[in-house]
This record gives structure tokens, C-alpha cells and sequence, in this order.
């Protein structure tokens, strides 16, 4: 099976504690596009990093839909194995409080709050618009220099 980059699969363990490797590539590219259907998609981040805060990448100001609820504003989800729920952020935009709009924040309340995307990790986004969203992710760290 060939996972492309920014795309996400779940495994279901119907058992016993289960160990899962998956070898690739680490991406070289200064940035790739993930287009993000309407309705839902599954995504993961293209690049392999330690935790980038949702508020910390540019997916916010690249057509995500914001509103006052989560019924209302793109959404995204993740599953937290421990807990055996799902837990989401959404995107707010009121138009009239600049300190929060255009922010993520977590369903059950609290700015600030914000999970941040793991390498490794999948996610559900659920998108409000009546298009496609392409989401630019910019290579987050610098290439090693080759010495020869």
C-alpha cells in the first residue's frame, strides 16, 4: 500500500497491544499542497515534525470557513486512542472580535487550548465551503548541507 503525503489511515486493533512500522521518506519538497475536500477528509501533516500548534500554520488563512460554532465553521478532529473519543477545534470568526477571529479553538471552550498536529498522527477536517480547500504547507526546517 502507497500512502501519499498528507494522507491519513486509521488502523483498528481488534486485539492485543499491536506494533505498526511504516517506512518513507522525510519530504524535501520547500512546500507541498493538500487539497481538503467539502465535507470531510482525512489528512496528516506532509512534513515530519514534533507538534506544530493548529494557530501556528497557515491553514486558517488559506479558505477555511469560520463562524460561531462548531456547527457553523470548518472542523478538525482527532481521535485520542487513550480516551476512545474524538476530541475537535473550530475554526471562529465573528467578524467583530479581531483578538480571536481567525483562531482555532477547541470545542469545550477555552482559548488557548489548542492541540497541535503530530507527525504520525491523523485527522479528520471537515470543510464548509462550497469548494475544495488547498492547504500550502511551507517545509517547516532547512536541508542539511552535503559535504563531499
Amino acid at each position: 500500500m502507497t500512502i501519499g503525503c498528507g494522507e491519513a489511515l486509521f488502523v483498528h486493533n481488534r486485539g492485543a497491544a499491536q506494533s505498526l512500522f511504516l517506512a518513507g521518506r522525510i519530504g524535501f519538497a520547500p512546500s507541498r499542497t493538500q487539497t481538503l475536500a467539502q465535507s470531510y477528509s482525512m489528512f496528516a501533516p506532509c512534513y515530519s515534525v514534533e507538534g506544530v500548534a493548529l494557530n501556528d500554520t497557515l491553514l486558517g488563512t488559506q479558505g477555511s470557513i469560520g463562524g460561531l460554532s462548531p456547527l457553523d465553521s470548518d472542523r478538525i478532529l482527532r481521535f485520542d486512542p487513550i480516551q476512545q473519543l474524538f476530541f475537535g477545534q473550530f475554526f471562529f470568526d465573528s467578524g467583530e472580535n479581531p483578538g480571536f477571529d481567525e483562531m482555532w479553538f477547541p470545542e469545550t471552550g477555552a482559548p488557548g487550548e489548542n492541540f497541535e498536529l503530530e507527525a504520525g498522527e491523523g485527522f479528520f477536517y471537515r470543510h464548509q465551503g462550497a469548494s475544495d480547500l488547498d492547504w500550502n504547507q511551507t517545509r517547516p526546517y532547512e536541508l542539511p548541507q552535503m559535504v563531499p
